[in-house]
Parts: structure tokens; C-alpha cells; sequence
């Protein structure tokens, strides 16, 4: 038995088992808490007769046939998200979505979004959708820089912003900054996380 760490389409990180060695980089199906999912192989060990195993399991290597289930899938998550939006901006007229993924099985929704409201209460818009189309929805509030690191955007260099571009991490949030060290999210510039060397 092998035991996996595999990064989500989402970032986090898990490990699972499984009973295949998939190479660091391959793109798997696992089964997760929630159904199925896709997921990218970060490193593969062979598991210790004392270990415990991870609760998750890796079913599959990713095929042309899941390629196609991802694309209906979008289909199915931009109309869930429709439905999702015109609740949520019903009550919230600032509710913005910057992210939505549907997971592989189609159980889960995954749903970053932007409002100005601190804490929305979005529990009876999610169970709406539950009711309407079998689909929980997981729903986080993006920060600034979250924002801009989900859609993208051009930084006062002229290039694309670090964290849209290359970033797997954000920088840890600072004391306020000067004007002109700060990025189009209103933080500090991530480029200045290299020049001070932290």
C-alpha cells in the first residue's frame, strides 16, 4: 500500500492512499469525504507496515473520459452558480462569485466570492441548491487579495500580479504599508515578499 500527497484543484493539500505508485505531477481520481475528485500527485511513498493510512483513497489515473466529465461539469457548475448568484444578490446585492468549481463526482460545489457584508448568512441559499440540484455548496469569502489572485490582473509593473501568475502561496498579511508599496488589492506588493527576502 502506497500513501499519497495530492494537491486539491483548490490548493489544499491531502494525503490518501492508494494501492498504485503514480508518479510525482500525474493527474488521479481519489475519493474523497465528500465523492469523487481530481487531484495531482505531489509525492508517492511506500506505506510503513505501522503506519496508519489516510482516510482517502486514489481510485485512478486521470483519463480522456474524465476530460470529457470535467467539461459537462462546467456546464452543470455555471448553472448552479446562476441560481446560486441571483439568491445570494437577492439578499446581498454586493454578493460576487470570482471562483466556482464543481467537484468530479458533481456532489460538491466549491465557491469562493467577494461582499462587503462581514458575514453573510448564505446557509438557506445553500440549501436551496441542495433542494434544487443535489449539489452542497462549500462557500468562502475571497479577500482583496484573494481576488485578484482568482481573476487576475496587471500589477503597476505592467505584468501579470505575482500572486494570479505564479504564486502557490500568498504572502503573511503585514503591518499597513506605505501607498506606493501597494498592489492593485490595496496590499502590500508580493514582489516586495523577494526583495526583502522573507
Amino acid at each position: 500500500m502506497n500513501i499519497l500527497r495530492v494537491r486539491m484543484p483548490e490548493g489544499g493539500v491531502f494525503e490518501v492512499r492508494g494501492s498504485t505508485a503514480f508518479p510525482t505531477g500525474a493527474r488521479i481520481i481519489v475519493k474523497m469525504d465528500y465523492g469523487l475528485d481530481e487531484a495531482i500527485v505531489l509525492a508517492c511513498a511506500e506505506a510503513r507496515a505501522d503506519e496508519p493510512l489516510p482516510g482517502f483513497t486514489a481510485m485512478r489515473a486521470f483519463d480522456a473520459l474524465d476530460a470529457k466529465t470535467l467539461a459537462e461539469n462546467a456546464s452543470l457548475a455555471a448553472a448552479v452558480l446562476q441560481r446560486y448568484s441571483a439568491l445570494a444578490q437577492d439578499a446581498y446585492a454586493d454578493f460576487k462569485a470570482v471562483y466556482h468549481r464543481l467537484s468530479f463526482g458533481r456532489n460538491r460545489l466549491f465557491l469562493r466570492y467577494v461582499s462587503r457584508t462581514a458575514k453573510p448568512n448564505l446557509s438557506q441559499i445553500a440549501a436551496t441548491v441542495k433542494r434544487l440540484f443535489d449539489v452542497d455548496v462549500q462557500a468562502w469569502h475571497a479577500s482583496s487579495r484573494e481576488e485578484v489572485a482568482l481573476c487576475g490582473a496587471a500589477g503597476p509593473c505592467g505584468r501579470v500580479c505575482c500572486c494570479a501568475s505564479f504564486l502557490k502561496t500568498l504572502p503573511p498579511p503585514c503591518a499597513v504599508p506605505a501607498a506606493e508599496n501597494c498592489g492593485i488589492c490595496g496590499r502590500r506588493k508580493c514582489c516586495l515578499s523577494f526583495e526583502i527576502g522573507e
